[in-house]
């Protein structure tokens, strides 16, 4: 694969486009805004009688606009550490000592998508082809005095493949508390409410006025448990705030039937998706998740709340795939 990677302005930030020369698929990046995905076009594979001369390039995000800068309040492909989802009242106790987190979803006062997602990451290319994103916290916020290191790496997508890697350094003196997700939007140009989504969920979870998990699990009926791409759901009519246990197969199917087209997500990583359906249903959030929301406050291993010790690491990795429907 040949890479050609270049800058441009994109609402007074520093964008980098990742293109793969061969087939044109690209990916746009903007480092300053928390490391963000701003698009993605990938390529399907030509099809059996399939005129050649036809564009097979379908963008399969809905990205940050540039009017929705710096803010974000979406959280179009924000990464999510060292929580996702929220935490009730900004509070927690780890290690037996009590800490608060500033609010920042002040209508259910809720400490929501940790510390992250609007930093400056500082970019650097790697060789011909990969551009690493770094920011390091330095744990000067009384809410969280745990300084650790995160780096981003995108490549270009390759035949309607693409897959980022996340590396999480704890370098701190002390142990540090995390759940790691990120909040991407998936569009193929075809309305929400035509699409269909498979995954094998294990529950649902019940949540309260603030949106935090009960501990209660739910039945998720209105999801093949057998992975199916002949039980899909359709979401038409459906509206998602919703986070869910998932599988054995970690795999997620959005079908687009208008386009014929089928994107499969893993997430080998992550034991939860959040489901969400924005009020114009133009997109559907898919959101990759190691814990459950407010899992700093809970010792049940259901919520899996996970500990980085000093120094350590830990690795994440996304991926997705798009090709044409099976029948």
């Amino acid at each position: 694969m040949k890479t050609h990677i270049s800058t441009d302005n994109f609402g007074g930030y520093t964008r980098y486009k990742l293109l793969n020369e061969d087939t044109g698929e690209y990916i746009y990046v903007i480092p300053d805004c928390g490391g963000i995905l701003q698009a993605l076009v990938l390529w399907r594979k030509y099809q059996q009688n399939e005129a050649t001369d036809k564009i097979n390039l379908y963008s399969v995000i809905d990205g940050v606009s540039e009017d929705e800068l710096p803010e974000n309040s979406w959280y179009r492909s924000s990464f999510l550490f060292p929580f996702p989802g929220r935490i009730r009242d900004g509070k927690y106790t780890f290690e037996g000592k009590t800490y608060q987190l500033p609010i920042n979803e002040t209508s259910r006062n809720n400490a929501l998508h940790g510390l992250v997602f609007d930093k400056k990451f500082m970019p650097e290319v790697i060789g011909d082809e990969t551009l690493a994103l770094k920011y390091s916290y330095d744990g000067s916020l009384e809410g969280y005095p745990f300084p650790f290191e995160i780096s981003i790496f995108y490549t270009a997508p390759v035949s309607g493949n693409f897959g980022w890697k996340v590396t999480i350094k704890n370098t701190g003196v002390s142990n540090l508390p995390y759940g790691f997700g990120w909040h991407p939007y998936f569009n193929t140009g075809t309305p929400v409410d035509k699409l269909n989504i498979s995954f094998p969920a294990t529950s649902g979870f019940e949540s309260d006025k603030q949106m935090i998990p009960t501990g209660k699990r739910l039945p998720a009926k209105q999801f093949s448990r057998q992975y199916s791409k002949k039980d899909a759901t359709n979401l038409n009519n459906t509206n998602y705030d919703n986070c869910f246990g998932i599988g054995w197969k970690k795999e997620i199917l959005l079908a687009d039937a208008e386009k014929n087209l089928l994107l499969t997500m893993q997430q080998n990583q992550f034991d939860f998706v959040q489901l969400y359906t924005p009020p114009d249903r133009q997109s559907i959030a898919i959101e990759p998740q190691t814990c459950l929301a407010n899992a700093f406050n809970e010792k049940n291993s259901l919520y899996n709340c996970q500990t980085l010790a000093t120094e350590q690491e830990v690795n994440f990795e996304w991926h997705i795939f798009l090709q044409k429907m099976k029948k």
